[in-house]
């Protein structure tokens, strides 16, 4: 069994074969696509990225293979958001998905006409644009981190 612990990930991050497995037994796969009209939507397991396991290769390829099975808008729906204020971020933080891997899935998606990024993770509600890509951070309908606990990542105005 392969275990690692990805280099942004500071705390309690601990992801093997075993435990994606696991996890997957329970809740079903960690990465879907589907069809809506025009748009092709694809969910991804924003845990995998910087990992270095045999699942985050096999879900890069995956994502490959989906993204050239249809034409028209992408949208993307993850866990973590891709950045804090864009893809050149080079904040090393468990917040956000790691920047080698950010940036290759930013070069796989950019062969599309991708339209949204949607993440949580955060807890925060944020929606800004950049590079004509809608980024949306939706914050948990089960419960809120105070703001004296969180480290702020919008303007008060982007945030509860």
């Amino acid at each position: 069994m392969t275990t690692r612990r990805g280099p942004a990930w500071p705390r309690n991050s601990n992801w093997s074969t075993s435990s994606i497995c696991s996890a997957t037994g329970v809740f079903g796969p960690d990465r879907w696509s589907f069809r809506a009209g025009a748009w092709q939507i694809l969910g991804l397991n924003a845990q995998l990225f910087g990992t270095g396991l045999d699942e985050e290769e096999a879900q890069f390829a995956w994502i490959e293979a989906a993204l050239g099975t249809s034409a028209g808008p992408l949208g993307v729906m993850l866990h973590k958001p891709l950045f804090r204020n864009g893809p050149a971020d080079d904040e090393i933080h468990g917040r956000y998905v790691p920047a080698a891997p950010r940036r290759r899935l930013l070069e796989l998606l950019a062969r599309r006409d991708l339209r949204f990024v949607v993440a949580g993770h955060t807890h925060q509600t944020r929606q800004i644009e950049v590079d004509g890509v809608e980024h949306v951070w939706a914050p948990s309908c089960a419960f809120i981190i105070p703001t004296p606990c969180r480290r702020r990542s919008a303007p008060r105005s982007w945030a509860p």
